[in-house]
């Protein structure tokens, strides 16, 4: 359930703040692979949730139902990825822009991510409270 919600609130979110920009959703990053090796790899494929072009920077972008310091290590192997994407040759002397997306603030998270140059964006659509409400009790607004 936690993946269908994360999947709704990325493409929320990123329909939300880059409308008429190119946007990629659950986009795999890395080398090409030959078609004999790419099904055994597909288990360590690297798939970032959203990847954007703003018109000056490579945004990704990865979704959090609850704030987790691990998607910034995830963050940065994508950044590493990405120049070394087929599918973003044209793009790969962008700068880029990492963003964690989460429905609600916690400060551990925010000073981690911002001290490792990753942004920390809050998105909470109406939706979102029932699922807070339903994982951290009744209450959250």
């Amino acid at each position: 359930m936690v993946q269908q919600d994360e999947n709704r609130l990325i493409h929320e979110y990123v329909d939300a703040f880059y409308t008429n920009q190119p946007k990629w959703y659950r986009q795999r990053l890395g080398p090409a692979m030959n078609p004999e090796n790419a099904r055994m790899m597909s288990v360590i494929n690297r798939w970032a949730d959203a990847v954007v072009f703003d018109g000056q920077n490579m945004v990704i972008i990865e979704a959090k139902m609850r704030p987790d310091p691990g998607a910034v290590g995830q963050l940065q192997l994508y950044a590493e990825l990405l120049p070394q994407t087929p599918d973003f040759t044209m793009y790969a002397n962008k700068p880029v822009r990492l963003v964690l997306v989460t429905t609600k603030e916690d400060l551990s998270t925010r000073t981690f991510c911002e001290g490792k140059g990753v942004e920390y964006a809050i998105y909470n659509p109406p939706w979102v409270i029932d699922y807070l409400n339903a994982f951290y009790g009744v209450g959250v607004k």
